[in-house]
This record gives structure tokens, C-alpha cells and sequence, in this order.
């Protein structure tokens, strides 16, 4: 199933999980890293390539080219996702990671030592 869930963002529902389909916007690629979503990123220029390359670095994404970007690319793209066993383990790994900070008070804190 895909819906529409904003502007830069489609969800595929899947039996297990929900993947993120998206053209690479930074904040909706912190946001899948956050909750531990794997993506199928389409980067469509400025800093969208730079930002997919890094999540696919860190092993939670593929990504397509817009000129490439149809049902079979996207297909085979969340297909390498979903069979490699180290995708999951990234996912919560860099979730754990992110969710256990404080990013809030750490920017505070570090506001403060500048004033």
C-alpha cells in the first residue's frame, strides 16, 4: 500500500515494516534514522545526493535516480534493504544512538558556555 504522508514523503506499508520513500530531504532522513525506518531515497539535487550517499554509508538506504525512479527501481531498491541482514541492525542501532541523547539540553548547555 503507498500513501501519501506530506509532501516529501511516501509510505509503503509493508507486512513488517514501514520503509520511507523520499527525495532525500535532510529532516525527513533524520526523522527515518531517528524512529530506525530503512529509506529508499530519489535525491534530486543541491544537497540531496550528499545527504543519501551518507544515509546509505551508514547502511539504512538505497537510492534511485529521479530519472530512474519507477516501480521496478524502487522495488529492487527496498528489496536490498530487506535482504540485507545488517539493515535492521543499523536501523536500531543508529535509533538507540540518536534517542539516547539529549540533543535539547546538550544545545542549551552548549549555548550557555558560549555566553
Amino acid at each position: 500500500m503507498l500513501s501519501t504522508l506530506g509532501g516529501q514523503m511516501t509510505g509503503v506499508a509493508v507486512a513488517v515494516q514501514i520503509y520511507a520513500l523520499t527525495e532525500s530531504s535532510l529532516a525527513v532522513g533524520m526523522i527515518g534514522l531517528a524512529v530506525g525506518v530503512p529509506q529508499v531515497t530519489m535525491p534530486m539535487g543541491f544537497d540531496q545526493p550528499d545527504n543519501a550517499t551518507r544515509l546509505q554509508r551508514l547502511g539504512v538506504a538505497r537510492w534511485v535516480l529521479p530519472s530512474e525512479f519507477d516501480g521496478d527501481q524502487v522495488a529492487s531498491a527496498l528489496g536490498s534493504l530487506l535482504d540485507d541482514s545488517q539493515t535492521a541492525t543499523n536501523c536500531r542501532r543508529w535509533s538507540e544512538r540518536i534517542r539516547s541523547r539529549n540533543a535539547i539540553e546538550e544545545t542549551c548547555d552548549l549555548l550557555e558556555q558560549l555566553a
